[in-house]
């Protein structure tokens, strides 16, 4: 688990640092915050439930995405490839794949449409990382803008 989070950071840091790396200078693909760029792998950990209620314990690993990129960075494929190493290790259940909250709210299309390309790739990730593709949900972007 601390690789694992080691991973994380390290992909977190990649991608903040690449989206500063503007120097200021805004396009309109940049424009857009981290926030609305992110997946999130989210799994239930019913091997570890909580002693008071009994319920599964969710857990969430985000991945960023750089403004223009809509697969993966090699450290983030480093921290997916832990992520798969976390699920299929301690059967982590109830895989899903998802944009993040605030991606999910943008109204732009082109947005929705590199979001619909991240959740995919992601996906894909951890499938070619040992996760069997039956144990993934994949929540795709509604792609109406609405």
């Amino acid at each position: 688990m601390k690789r694992l989070m080691l991973l994380i950071m390290a992909g977190l840091v990649t991608a903040v640092g690449a989206a500063l790396a503007a120097d200021g200078r805004t396009t309109q693909s940049q424009a857009f915050p981290i926030e609305e760029r992110a997946v999130i792998v989210s799994a239930l950990d019913s091997q570890h439930a909580s002693p008071v209620t009994g319920e599964a314990t969710l857990v969430q690993f985000p991945v960023y995405f750089t403004a223009s990129e809509t697969s993966p960075t090699p450290e983030a494929e480093m921290a997916l490839a832990a992520v798969a190493d976390e699920i299929t290790i301690r059967g982590l259940d109830h895989v899903k794949v998802a944009p993040a909250p605030k991606a999910e709210m943008t109204k732009d299309l082109s947005q929705r449409a590199k979001l619909n390309d991240r959740v995919l790739s992601v996906s894909q990730s951890l499938e070619s990382h040992g996760v069997p593709a039956r144990w993934i949900e994949v929540d795709l972007p509604n792609m109406s803008g609405v």
